[in-house]
């Protein structure tokens, strides 16, 4: 059984390290929601405050958003809600996807192409508000 603890809390440190490896330095505050409990299934989402978007627009892992890219990004902050509502935890999520809009920036990583809300990671940076949403989904 202690192996299995051990095994388990190594896991999660080095998901929970390779998510944060792309978030940008400089941030100044933050809003971490990580699912609890959670083993296989899991969903996490965070918002990071930066004063400036400086640290994305030169960033080579995040592109910047066009017009053709804004459904696709609301196909999975929509789909990422529906998990949140599932697991009863829409109180601790407030992201509005209105405010996507072209010349924001992100990054989107998904682990099984032929099943693409699976398994995936959104980084999504608000230009307006300075807002780095984390999202992350593996159901």
């Amino acid at each position: 059984m202690k192996k299995q603890v051990l095994l388990f809390v190594v896991i999660l440190l080095s998901l929970l390290l390779s998510a944060c490896s792309s978030i940008p330095s400089g941030f100044v505050s933050k809003e971490e929601h990580f699912q609890q409990g959670g083993f296989q299934d899991y969903t996490d989402y965070a918002k990071y405050v930066y004063e400036s978007s400086s640290a994305f627009e030169k960033n080579s892992d995040y592109s910047p958003v066009s017009e053709s890219d804004i459904n696709t990004i609301k196909g999975y902050t929509d789909n990422f809600k529906g998990w949140m509502s599932t697991d009863d935890r829409l109180s601790e999520y407030d992201f509005d996807d209105s405010c996507i809009t072209a010349g924001d920036y992100y990054r989107l990583t998904i682990k099984d192409k032929n099943n693409p809300y699976s398994y995936y990671t959104l980084w999504f940076f608000d230009s307006e508000t300075y807002i780095l949403y984390y999202f992350h989904n593996n159901t």
